[in-house]
């Protein structure tokens, strides 16, 4: 599962999975924003300088709703998503990321 590679892999705070289907209609599921929101208040850090990593169009909406910056792991099935930026891997995101905050 790609939860659990994330834990093992990177120093993380928190991971959040929406447990809901799109028929239930609620706040977390992206690309409504109600997780990141969370997040950002349990957390106390500023969304509008937050970047949301994600693969899918949903992962771009739900970076606009919240008001945060979207970057896009590139992948054929999205190349007309129109996130803010595109990366070719994780690393390479996390690099844009950190080499920004330096």
């Amino acid at each position: 599962m790609m939860t659990d590679k994330i834990i093992a892999t990177l120093k993380v705070d928190a991971v959040r999975i929406c447990p809901h289907d799109d028929d239930d209609h609620c706040n977390c599921r992206k690309p409504k924003p109600g997780m990141l929101l969370d997040l950002a208040r349990e957390f106390g850090f500023a969304i509008a300088e937050s970047c949301l990593i994600g693969d899918s169009r949903k992962d771009t909406l739900a970076a606009q709703a919240a008001g945060c910056e979207s970057i896009l792991l590139d992948r054929p099935y999205n190349r007309d998503d129109p996130a803010d930026r595109r990366a070719s891997n994780l690393s390479e995101a996390v690099d844009m990321i950190l080499g920004e905050n330096r």
